[in-house]
């Protein structure tokens, strides 16, 4: 996972201290077997920290109904949204204003204040220089939300390394989307969609260097 870490999404965050990665490793763990009080502690705790962790937890309870049962799932959703409602409604409720300012609005670019790290990705783009294009990339936000929706409904997954792919994709559309979002960003999706293939990924390391080796040998 050396490539993993070292790559410019993973290794800035991990070079400035930035909460993203400690929201990325609580999503891999609410992935990861463990406990029943443990896990929703996780969930609730990772959406508590940050939003885009949100996502996970639809993803995550319905791979714990296909393979735990309903009842679990059910009781997982309502200790995780206890969790982040201790969390957060007190601050919500301390200044509603501030909290729709920065956890609504900025995201979408329509706040007070603009990010000044927003990268030029297609919501951003569209926001910026077509007329309308706040709500076109809204729309296509709404779009991918959907479909990953649908996907859960039609095909749950049933393995761990289907559910991450399920938020890995969702995440990835959605940082291109978002007026205001940034390249740093897409380290959700990549840390999703490789983590839990980090055994195949190693695997596939290793062929690659006997290939190379070979091929010196020959040389």
């Amino acid at each position: 996972m050396l490539l993993l870490a070292s790559s410019p999404a993973v290794a800035l965050p991990l070079a400035v201290g930035g909460v993203d990665l400690p929201v990325i490793g609580l999503m891999c763990l609410g992935l990861a077997p463990a406990g029943p009080v443990r896990r929703r502690a996780r969930d609730g705790s990772r959406a508590a920290l940050k939003r885009t962790a949100w996502p996970l937890l639809p993803v995550g309870l319905v791979l714990l109904a296909v393979t735990a049962g309903r009842r679990a799932a059910i009781r997982a959703g309502a200790v995780a949204v206890l969790v982040a409602a201790l969390a957060v409604v007190p601050v919500a409720l301390a200044d509603p204003h501030a909290f729709v300012e920065h956890v609504v609005l900025f995201p979408l670019g329509e706040g007070g204040v603009h990010s000044p790290a927003a990268s030029p990705l297609p919501g951003y783009l569209l926001a910026t220089y077509v007329p309308g294009g706040s709500v076109l990339a809204m729309a296509g936000l709404a779009a991918a939300a959907v479909g990953v929706a649908v996907s859960l409904a039609v095909r749950p997954p049933r393995t761990v390394v289907a559910a991450a792919d399920r938020p890995a994709l969702g995440l990835g559309l959605a940082m291109c989307l978002i007026p205001a979002t940034r390249f740093g960003y897409l380290v959700y999706p990549l840390v999703l969609g490789a983590w839990f293939r980090r055994a195949e990924l190693a695997r596939a390391a290793r062929g690659a260097a006997r290939l190379v080796s070979a091929g010196r040998g020959r040389g």
